[in-house]
């Protein structure tokens, strides 16, 4: 026993991420954490770019990516393959840490840690946020009514299923959504049986869907940090969407904090979190959750997620608390102290409309020093810094998430929206004032 203890202590200490390339190039604070702490990461990951064989190359590629010991590149929905080179790596390194920042890489994540006894939100957490139908089954009493459609039923004595069941379908309006995705693909309304029947073209015959009531409502997401199966930390973040342009429910602002709830509202949505949580048997970590708020008052989970908030949420979180966020999340992971303030700021990260057509140019007028950050030209997000609570409202980024050339269609899902800004304000009417006039100043030029 003492010769294995030592033989542990020998290994250099080593942190382990699952996730895609684009979160920690986005969210350049969590490898530079790793960093500061001697830690050294260890990376799954699912693709790399053209001509980055290994940890050097993509450090050469990109300075954020530099300093990664190792990485392995395998498909998120294998697990065990993941599970074998995680093994392997723990005969290397003294693995302290994990975390999940991608959703492909959910579920393995959470085989990974349990594997090495590592903190995380735990398995039965990974695997039911890993998909929507679980959580309908799991979550029920926080859910809308929903049906589960699935291959088996594409054929039947009649022809095809999913035809019959489009016929018998008469609860509209409703959301199709798939069981498996994420981004918001595939999510859509459907108005009545007619249209569903439509609808289901647009899906892979063996794909399996849900259909679900729709619930009218304010969106929001909540953040919480978990530790010990103890909630030491909730924040909610107001949504945008574009639902009321079409079908579809492609999230096109984040505000934090939240303001569209009433503090009754508040009170009861994060009471419904701490008992999805508790159902879920979340132990350590962060979940991000997305609920709709009716008119009454009365929350509904939409779904939930086992890893940090995606799109720019968590720069949001800097910006309005001047506090890291990930900075928590690296120590949760390690077992150490974990406490996060309450937002000083407001903080909103807004996704401009764009014309359809080829992307030729981002322009701006009336913001003097302000110059549009081509993200594919650097291969990274710029840092966001954050001011000072008394600061005045200010932009603190303008981002063109494509390439010049790229075509821009409408918004069907995350992957399809072109530019982004965030901001910050003192004061909730500052923070408006300056999102109008950003939206007035910045053109998307097509071609």
């Amino acid at each position: 026993m003492d010769e294995a203890r030592a033989r542990t202590n020998r290994k250099r200490p080593a942190f382990l991420l699952l996730a895609k390339l684009a979160p920690l190039t986005s969210h350049p604070l969590f490898l530079k954490e790793l960093r500061q702490r001697a830690l050294a990461p260890l990376l799954v990951t699912d693709m790399l770019p053209s001509g980055a064989g290994g940890p050097s190359e993509l450090g050469r590629q990109n300075p954020v990516l530099a300093g990664l010991e190792d990485v392995a590149v395998l498909d998120g929905a294998h697990h065990l393959p993941i599970l074998q080179r995680v093994a392997a790596w723990a005969e290397e390194y003294a693995i302290r840490g994990t975390l999940c920042l991608g959703e492909v890489f959910v579920e393995a994540g959470g085989l990974a840690a349990d594997l090495l006894g590592l903190r995380h939100a735990g398995v039965r957490a990974a695997r039911v946020c890993r998909n929507k139908h679980l959580q309908r089954l799991y979550l029920q009493p926080w859910s809308p009514a929903s049906r589960l459609i699935t291959p088996q039923m594409r054929v039947t004595s009649t022809g095809s299923a999913r035809a019959d069941f489009a016929a018998d379908f008469s609860a509209g309006p409703a959301i199709l959504k798939p069981v498996a995705r994420f981004a918001s693909s595939g999510v859509q309304q459907v108005a009545d049986a007619h249209e569903l029947r439509r609808r289901f073209e647009d899906y892979a015959p063996d794909e399996m869907l849900l259909l679900e009531t729709k619930v009218i409502g304010r969106e929001i997401s909540v953040e919480a940090l978990v530790q010990d199966g103890d909630v030491v930390f909730s924040g909610i973040t107001q949504k945008s969407t574009n639902e009321s342009e079409g079908r579809h429910f492609v999230e096109t602002a984040h505000t934090i904090p939240g303001g569209n709830l009433s503090s009754t509202e508040v009170a009861a949505v994060l009471a419904a979190n701490n008992q999805v949580l508790c159902r879920l048997g979340f132990e350590h970590g962060v979940a991000h959750a997305e609920y709709r708020v009716t008119a009454d008052g009365v929350p509904y989970l939409m779904e939930i997620a086992c890893r940090a908030p995606g799109d720019g949420i968590l720069a949001l979180y800097h910006l309005a608390t001047l506090h890291s966020l990930e900075a928590e999340l690296i120590k949760c992971a390690l077992g150490e102290p974990v406490a996060y303030p309450q937002p000083v700021r407001y903080a909103r990260q807004v996704y401009l409309p764009h014309p359809t057509g080829r992307l030729m140019d981002v322009r701006v007028a009336n913001l003097p020093g302000v110059a549009p950050y081509w993200v594919p030209c650097h291969g990274r997000w710029p840092d966001i810094e954050a001011g000072s609570a008394g600061d005045p409202a200010r932009l603190r980024q303008l981002l063109v998430l494509k390439e010049r050339g790229a075509a821009l269609c409408e918004l069907h899902d995350s992957f399809d929206r072109a530019v982004t800004f965030l901001i910050d304000a003192p004061t909730a009417e500052a923070l408006d004032g300056l999102e109008g006039h950003v939206r007035q100043s910045v053109s998307i030029v097509t071609g």
